[in-house]
């Protein structure tokens, strides 16, 4: 999927997996329409992949926008955090920049408190 846009900004989307075919991969597939090139897991880490690899180095590594879906499901999620605290760390240092969607009525994660 990441050729459609190439050239466009590069978005990275952290969602927990049970958010993605209801939530994410549709936002995933609307940015694709508007001109922003996603970065969804689902459509970017192939089989025997480091995961590490393709999500830090690839995925938020190279994104000028981390999307993070927040919902009752993914403020649980281990790898939801630690999507957010590198994109946190990425926005102060070099501007990423970072965007929540909140999707029900939980509490907004502390580093995305002053941007909700």
């Amino acid at each position: 999927m990441t050729d459609v846009n190439a050239g466009a900004p590069l978005a990275f989307l952290s969602h927990a997996s049970e958010d993605k075919s209801t939530f994410a991969e549709p936002l995933a597939r609307e940015l694709a329409r508007r001109g922003v090139q996603p970065w969804l897991d689902k459509w970017e880490i192939k089989p025997g992949d480091s995961l590490i690899q393709k999500l830090f180095d690839e995925g938020l590594a190279r994104s000028q926008a981390v999307i993070v879906i927040v919902s009752a499901l993914s403020v649980s999620k281990p790898w939801v955090r630690e999507e957010l605290d590198n994109a946190a760390v990425r926005r102060i240092t070099q501007g990423t920049r970072l965007i929540p969607i909140r999707l029900d009525d939980v509490e907004m994660p502390a580093p995305l408190l002053h941007l909700a």
